[in-house]
């Protein structure tokens, strides 16, 4: 999939800390392979806190299921589905918006006490 979309980098959500250990395994497992495979492809990964991206979609950090679902509808014009469509989406688009219109940058958490901002981490290379 990567060599035929060629994207230039990866974004990702944190795994949420209250999730089941069974939920917390799984995703674990996905977020490993997506890992990876970027690794493996040279891109840069980007990670999102959960309530940064509900927050830069919808205007609410603590948005729902279905606000997510009906922002990506109303927002984008698309026929959202699910709650996954509508998250993949709602990562696309705060990815877009915390690295600017037109250059990547690297985000570090604010000095100031506010939100830990998204990271960059470079996967690209052995631990």
């Amino acid at each position: 999939m990567i060599a035929r979309v060629r994207p230039d980098e990866v974004s990702l959500e944190q795994v949420f800390a209250g999730a089941s250990p069974r939920s917390a395994l799984v995703l674990g497992q996905a977020r490993g392979v997506a890992l990876a495979a970027a690794a493996r492809a040279g891109l840069a990964v980007f990670e999102y806190a959960p309530a940064e991206v509900k927050l830069a979609f919808t205007g609410n950090g603590r948005a729902g299921k279905e606000q997510m679902v009906r922002t990506a509808r109303s927002l984008l014009g698309v026929a959202a589905e699910a709650a996954d469509e509508a998250d993949a989406l709602a990562l696309a688009v705060c990815h877009l918006a915390a690295r600017g219109a037109d250059r990547p940058r690297r985000r570090e958490p604010s000095r100031r006490g506010g939100a830990p901002r998204a990271r960059r981490r470079d996967h690209r290379r052995a631990p």
